[in-house]
């Protein structure tokens, strides 16, 4: 079968654009092709078209991993690291380390003040969150500021890491556990999303335990991004994470293999339309 497409550039990604549903299916059933040397890989995880485009950036998918505050995530990624060869991008802790970048303290100091560093001029996270986390207007205008302040600079280290990942030729593929990563718009650099879905009770529980937290400061933090059902309809797969962290890192594992393989299933998919 002679299949026709053009190359179309989207989110400074090349994508193969199909003009028929015919070519869409063919290119759906099919594992993998050469395209001018390039081995394609058509992981076509996308809700933005009736008609599926085909990352043609290589064979590493970069595979973004959402869920609630304490649902669990970086738990699972390491119980995945362990059984295969995956990069794991913390988006929490590049958000901590470009707090350290001049220029990103600069703007902050401009906006928030001094009451928000330490006498070493250090941003102390904690004064900070308590200025933008929270119900009322002003909370929100602040939250807006450090957002449009910092999420040019936790993108860039992002792309960098992934690029990194994929001049590497262990690598399997590419985990991005960013809480906000939907609200950042980083989506756009994933080939799927995975949401980790957790009870309530069981995250209260642990970032009670791990971070001090109250009911409240939970809810505050939530409050502060989109909703678990928001999240959960955007997602490819989910994840139950109720029980044990081997029983849903297997699960995990398995969606991405599924992932990387581009096969037909998984029996841990639970994809809502």
């Amino acid at each position: 079968m002679t299949v026709q497409f053009e190359l179309r550039t989207i989110h400074n990604e090349t994508y193969l654009d199909f003009p028929s549903v015919e070519a869409c299916d063919w290119i759906a059933r099919t594992q993998a092709f050469k395209c001018n040397g390039l081995l394609i890989r058509p992981i076509t995880f996308t809700r933005f078209f009736d008609c599926p485009f085909v990352s043609v950036r290589n064979s590493v998918p970069v595979i973004g991993l959402i869920g609630g505050v304490g649902s669990g995530k970086s738990a699972l990624t390491r119980f995945v690291a362990d059984h295969r060869q995956i990069q794991v991008i913390d988006g929490d802790r590049a958000g901590h380390q470009v707090l350290d970048h001049s220029n990103v303290k600069e703007q902050l100091r401009s906006r928030f003040g001094s009451a928000v560093f330490d006498k070493q001029g250090d941003v102390v996270r904690p004064a900070l969150g308590r200025v933008v986390f929270g119900p009322s207007a002003e909370h929100r205008s602040a939250r807006a500021d450090l957002e449009r302040i910092v999420h040019p600079e936790i993108r860039k280290m992002i792309e960098g890491r992934i690029a990194q990942a994929r001049d590497t030729n262990d690598i399997e593929a590419v985990v991005l556990d960013a809480a906000v990563l939907l609200e950042a718009g980083w989506d756009d650099m994933c080939d799927a999303i995975v949401f980790v879905e957790t009870p309530h009770e069981q995250r209260l529980e642990r970032v009670a335990e791990n971070r001090g937290w109250t009911q409240e400061m939970l809810a505050a933090r939530e409050a502060s991004q989109y909703s678990l059902d928001v999240k959960r309809n955007a997602s490819h797969f989910v994840v139950q994470n109720s029980g044990t962290v081997p029983e849903a890192g297997r699960c995990l594992n398995q969606i991405i293999e599924q992932i990387i393989d581009n096969s037909a299933g998984s029996t841990c998919e639970n994809r809502q339309d």
